[in-house]
């Protein structure tokens, strides 16, 4: 692997790292209480946000993990380009998400 696609892998994991965080944090939940959940270390999911430092199977048991417990669109977290992915699978929470993100243009247009 050249440096070029080891900098491309290295950026898609940071993003999926990020996406994990974004799914915590939008459930108000910390890292301890994702590793209670895990049965795992708190550095583990540390690891997962950060940069995806975690084995394949351990990443295919969090994507299974939050799409079991947190409604996540498999394909968002996975996708290297998840723009036409939703990011939950069903309509409730499609809609509360689309909710929160048109309050928040709105507060911003009207600033």
């Amino acid at each position: 692997m050249d440096k070029t696609d080891s900098n491309k892998q290295t950026k898609l994991q940071q993003e999926i790292g990020k996406r994990f965080l974004s799914v915590r944090l939008a459930n108000n939940l910390t890292q301890a209480d994702i590793a209670e959940q895990l049965g795992r270390p708190q550095n583990y999911v540390y690891r997962m946000e950060k940069d995806m430092n975690i084995s394949l199977p351990g990443f295919f048991e969090i994507v299974n993990f939050y799409a079991r417990n947190y409604d996540v669109n498999p394909a968002w977290l996975m996708l290297p380009d998840n723009r036409g992915e939703l990011k939950y699978k069903t309509n409730e929470r499609v809609k509360a998400d689309i909710n929160r993100a048109d309050s928040d243009r709105l507060r911003i247009y009207k600033s």
